[in-house]
């Protein structure tokens, strides 16, 4: 199996609240309102309640897929993993082009906001590189102080919100939602489409404790994380179909593998003793239809056995592809 890219944990549960906070909190929660309303009006307030609706169903897809598969790379790991390899290859860009025009229109409005309240006179070229310069550089500086300085622009952006908020809702009058659709109803999904990044963020917070695993190892404790097990057993088949990687021992020292002898397999016919498996690699078990067989040196393998190797991961392998080898 492929080794598993890794990103140090070194978050909270609440500083990684923060990020999907911060994320759906963006710059889009002040800047497209009041474009909103401009072009269809007090429908504007059904195109938020619709698209948080369908967001909430978004959201739990990711929450689901996060604990099946907690594999580094987010929405492309998910797909890698259970479409097509074009379909996969696509999503990446995707995700890759749809946060780089993210971040580029979060620069922008963060500069237009700079030059409305504090220097009139400004670029708004220069202030959307010098945004993303100053925000490039708080990154690199370190995931743990890029986050604090997130939650503290969170908490301000909060106390902002809610002061607009107070402050509105004494000047809310019902005449100003007549006509709720002055512009149609046709404008609706497209309005929704528009503010629909000011609900992304959640996807940033997929949050796992894989770090128990070597506590208790370390302890003595032989433990099985059930979504670590199954996206390992999900990544293996789909890369290597009709090999299963049943366990890993002693911190991957060794594996019990199990794969399939297909129709026309090399190794079809043939007696265990007269393969050349590697001498580090064992013949665990033959599973034969519904039947436990006890491999034997005079146990002969045939189509549709299951053959469970176990011993050193690259030694196995090579059992593997020998298996897999056809006449």
């Amino acid at each position: 199996m492929a080794d598993r890219v890794e990103f140090k944990r070194n978050i909270g549960l609440f500083l990684a609240v923060m990020i999907g906070i911060g994320a759906m909190m963006g710059p889009g929660i002040f800047a497209l309102p009041g474009e909103l309303a401009r072009i269809v009006g007090p429908l504007g307030i059904l195109a938020y309640l619709a698209m948080g609706l369908v967001t909430v169903f978004t959201a739990l897809n990711y929450s689901e897929l996060g604990a099946a598969i907690p594999l580094a790379g987010g929405g492309y790991s998910f797909t890698s993993r259970t479409l097509p390899k074009p379909l996969a290859f696509f999503t990446g860009w995707f995700f890759w082009i749809g946060n780089t025009l993210a971040c580029a229109m979060y620069a922008m409005i963060f500069a237009l906001t700079i030059r409305t309240y504090f220097w009139p006179h400004g670029s708004i070229v220069l202030l959307s590189v010098l945004t993303t310069l100053v925000f490039t550089a708080i990154n690199l500086w370190g995931m743990s102080e890029a986050v604090k300085l997130i939650t503290i622009m969170n908490l301000v952006e909060l106390a902002v919100l809610l002061g607009v908020a107070v402050l509105g809702i004494a000047h809310v009058e019902i005449a100003n939602f007549q006509p709720l659709a002055p512009m149609g109803y046709v404008p609706l999904l497209p309005a929704m489409a528009l503010i629909y990044i000011s609900y992304v963020g959640f996807e940033l917070t997929v949050v796992q404790d894989p770090d128990y695993l070597p506590l208790l190892e370390q302890n003595g404790v032989v433990a099985i994380s059930a979504p670590w097990a199954t996206a390992g057993m999900v990544e293996n088949y789909l890369d290597r179909p009709g090999v299963a990687q049943l366990l890993e021992v002693g911190g991957g020292a060794a594996s019990l593998v199990g794969v399939t002898v297909a129709e026309g397999a090399r190794v079809a016919g043939e007696l265990i003793r007269d393969i050349d498996f590697p001498k580090q690699c064992v013949v665990a078990a033959v599973i034969r239809g519904k039947d436990f067989v006890v491999p034997r040196g005079d146990t002969r393998i045939e189509v549709d056995d299951r053959v469970v190797f176990v011993g050193p991961p690259a030694v196995v392998k090579i059992a593997l592809d020998l298996v897999q080898q056809k006449k």
